[in-house]
């Protein structure tokens, strides 16, 4: 038979500490151990992050605009490092800019902006690009040759016209 002592049994009187106290210190391990695991950035090298973070966005945000204009049929605003001349009419040459200068015999330097190469200014000059053969003749270079910025070409008259 069972006891009458054994159903009148009340829980929450007995608390066990050790199991408290023991699952309190593991909590505690552990929040010390991830702060002190935790791969920490030297605040300037972050900051230098966010800066050219920033720059990146300003360029992006730049790039999408000048493609906008350029897929709405707009001129890019001087300044913005688009060829000036881009949307010449076919067969017509664009004016000399700041970057270009003639010379008495017809030939014109130009010096060599971002993002150019030798088909864009080609077009530029003589309105097609499949003229690029022209000024990489006049200069000695071959057509797959990469351009440097600031470098000079002479751009010779179009034969054409």
């Amino acid at each position: 038979m069972t006891r009458q002592e054994d159903y009148d049994y009340e829980p929450g009187g007995r608390v066990l500490w050790g199991r408290v106290a023991f699952f309190g210190v593991a909590l505690l391990l552990a929040f010390l151990l991830g702060r002190g695991c935790a791969a920490g950035v030297p605040q300037a090298e972050y900051e230098a992050s966010q800066d050219r973070l920033e720059e990146v966005a300003q360029e992006k945000r730049q790039l999408e605009q000048e493609l906008q204009a350029l897929t709405n049929g707009a001129r890019v605003p001087e300044g913005e490092d688009e060829a000036d001349g881009a949307d010449a009419e076919d067969g017509e040459e664009a004016a000399p800019t700041s970057d270009t200068t003639a010379t008495e015999d017809g030939v014109r330097i130009y010096t060599v902006q971002p993002r150019d190469n030798l088909r864009s200014i080609a077009e530029r000059f003589y309105g097609d690009g499949d003229k690029h053969d022209l000024i990489s003749e006049a200069n000695g270079i071959d057509s797959d040759n990469v351009l440097q910025v600031g470098q000079e070409l002479e751009i010779p008259p179009d034969p054409d016209s």
